[in-house]
Order: structure tokens, then C-alpha cells, then sequence
């Protein structure tokens, strides 16, 4: 009740008001946050209308359900209860600043008479959507990416895990890098690597490494806890473009029971944190710690056709038309500094 209050309150009293007094032919509409039995929220745009049938009045309603995803924080009960033990005050600023932008959302919709419920829906939803998305550190562009996995992070880095890791993937780093005599730790401290939970929802981020941060341009405070996906094109339809099938490979490797020793190489298109493009030449293995599996990636810029690089990202057509033969052609040098000799 005390979270509807803070959302609903002006809507509930309108509601109340239309409801009491009975003005056949008249209609209203409003905005509202609701929650579901399973204590799922969700966003509902209600219209209703006083009619009379054989003289008897009743309240005509049709309701239209926003198709767009709720900001982690406030997506459920239990949501909104552990954010509160975790941090009350950055809670109640989001919901203030949420509560302004409905309000400001309910003032239009009932300034102009909604004639279509299902195009006023849709509208709003894109209205919502591009707030979240300014305000709401759950995205990155598009791409919708909430810190899911923090209590996968706090294990991996209270059991040490990491060092843990090393141990099960120093031989793969120094055949990767040629470095025979070097060990797994120092060899870490030299290249960007990460490491993500499969087990976690959203297959987050556990571990960084300093490079990772350098290369990509995101610090591991925001990192960790997340999918990897902020590291794509912003839009979505240019990554579609670009990424579309390494993107589906991915998905499938990460997702779908591997066993240990399973690896991937792929070529990305990726943009860093001040939305610079870059190849990045992302190999990943799933390896297993006491028992639990986990996912090592070792990201790699590669600096030949940074030209064509540059082409592709602008959407050029001649640069969009070769993007696979540069594809097949990276691929091509990956596998066989990959593979190598032994």
C-alpha cells in the first residue's frame, strides 16, 4: 500500500471521485502500477464509462497492459523490500522521479480524448521505455541489462574464486599469449578477461580484470552483476546488423549445458563506454571450480581495418557489404593463432 501511495495516490483519488458519481456517457482514463497475485508489477492504462442499461447504472471498463519491462528495483514486492534493507534513500529518489513522469504522462492522456486504446497503450509504453532508459542505470542503449547477479559476486569473491580460476586456466593463457614462463596471475594483469556465472540469472559478470576495464571503458562497479550485452552497439538494429549471428552463437554457448573444456571464439563489432567502435576478439570456455561452472572470456582489440571499422558503424554500404568477408577473414587468422602448433 505504501509503495501504491507513492505511484498511484492522485489516480486512486480521480478514480474514486469518477466511481461516486454517476454522469452517464462519461469516461475516464487512467494510468496505474498494479501488481499481480504473484507480486509481478506491471503497467495498466484503464479506461471506463458510465453507461445505463434498462435504466440501471453500470461502469463500462476495458484495460490495455504496457508491453515493456519493469525497472528491476520495483518489478516486484520482494524487489522493492530488498532495495529498501539495501539502499532506502536511492529508492525513494527513482520513485519520486518515476512518479513525476507518470504524472506528467496522466496530465496528456487526459488533456486529449484516447480514441484508441491499443495506439494510446503503445505510446505510452514508448513514452515509458525512453524515460527508463535516461534515467535508470538498468540500461545501456537498448540493451536492458540490471545488476541480477550481485549475489553471485559477493560468493565469487568472498570464497577467493578467482584464484581458483587461474589455476584451472593458466595453461590456456599462456599458450594464448606465449607465455611459458609466466604465471596465469601476472599473465591475467596483462590482458582483459572476465569471468560470468551461468548459473546466475542473466549470466552475470562475476569478475573483471583491470585491461577489461581499459579496453571496454567500464569500471568494474558497474560491470560486475550484469550480461555482457552493454558491451554491443547501443541500437539494436545496427548490432542485429552487425552482430546478428556471433550474437546467436554466443546466446547458445552460454545458455545451453556445456561441459568443461567446451570453447568459442567470436568476432564482435563492440562500442566502449564513450560509444567508440572496436573489434574485439572474444574467445570463451567453460571451466568448473569445486564443482561449479562458470565462464572465462578472454577479449582481445584488434586493431587491423579500422577503417572499414569505421565505414561499418556509420552504416556505409560498402562497409555493411563487406563486414562478412572481414568476418570470415578475422576468423579465419583467430583459428589458426588458436589452434597453433600442439
Amino acid at each position: 500500500k505504501a509503495f501504491s501511495a507513492l505511484v498511484n495516490v492522485a489516480e486512486c483519488e480521480r478514480m474514486k471521485e469518477f466511481v461516486l458519481n454517476v454522469r452517464p456517457g462519461e469516461s475516464l482514463i487512467n494510468l496505474l502500477l498494479n501488481e499481480g497475485k504473484d507480486g509481478k508489477r506491471f503497467w495498466m492504462l484503464l479506461w471506463q464509462m458510465h453507461i445505463e442499461v434498462k435504466d440501471h447504472p453500470y461502469i463500462f471498463a476495458v484495460h490495455g497492459i504496457l508491453d515493456l519491462p519493469m525497472p528491476t528495483k520495483i518489478g516486484s514486492h520482494e524487489a522493492s523490500m530488498a532495495m529498501m534493507e539495501c539502499d532506502e534513500q536511492a529508492l525513494l529518489h527513482f520513485m519520486d522521479s518515476l512518479s513525476n513522469r507518470v504524472e506528467i504522462l496522466r496530465k496528456n492522456i487526459n488533456e486529449q480524448p484516447v480514441s484508441n486504446l491499443a495506439a494510446a497503450t503503445a505510446s505510452l509504453s514508448e513514452k515509458i521505455l525512453a524515460w527508463m532508459k535516461t534515467s535508470s542505470d538498468e540500461y545501456e542503449g537498448d540493451h536492458l541489462v540490471p545488476k541480477l547477479g550481485m549475489k553471485q559476486v559477493l560468493a565469487f569473491e568472498k570464497d577467493n574464486t578467482w584464484m581458483k580460476v587461474l589455476q584451472v586456466v593458466n595453461t590456456r593463457l599462456c599458450k594464448l599469449y606465449n607465455l611459458s614462463s609466466t604465471s596465469a596471475e601476472q599473465a591475467s594483469r596483462m590482458v582483459a578477461c572476465a569471468v560470468a556465472d551461468p548459473l546466475g540469472s542473466d549470466c552475470p559478470l562475476v569478475f573483471v580484470s583491470g585491461e577489461f576495464e581499459n579496453l571496454t571503458g567500464y569500471v568494474r562497479d558497474w560491470a560486475l552483476g550484469r550480461n555482457c550485452r552493454f558491451l554491443q552497439p547501443n541500437e539494436r538494429p545496427i548490432n542485429r546488423l552487425l552482430n546478428g549471428e556471433e550474437v546467436d552463437r554466443m546466446r547458445t554457448f552460454c545458455q545451453e549445458p556445456q561441459p568443461p573444456g567446451a570453447e568459442i571464439v567470436v568476432c564482435l563489432v563492440n562500442e566502449s563506454r564513450m560509444n567508440f567502435p572496436f573489434w574485439n576478439l572474444l574467445m570463451m570456455e567453460h571451466i568448473e571450480v569445486e564443482g561449479r561452472p562458470y565462464i572465462f572470456g578472454v577479449q582481445t582489440n584488434l586493431t587491423a581495418h579500422l577503417d572499414k571499422l569505421c565505414e561499418i558503424f556509420g552504416m556505409e554500404e560498402s562497409g555493411v557489404r563487406e563486414l562478412k568477408r572481414l568476418r570470415q577473414e578475422l576468423q579465419g587468422v583467430i583459428n589458426m593463432a588458436y589452434e597453433g602448433p600442439g
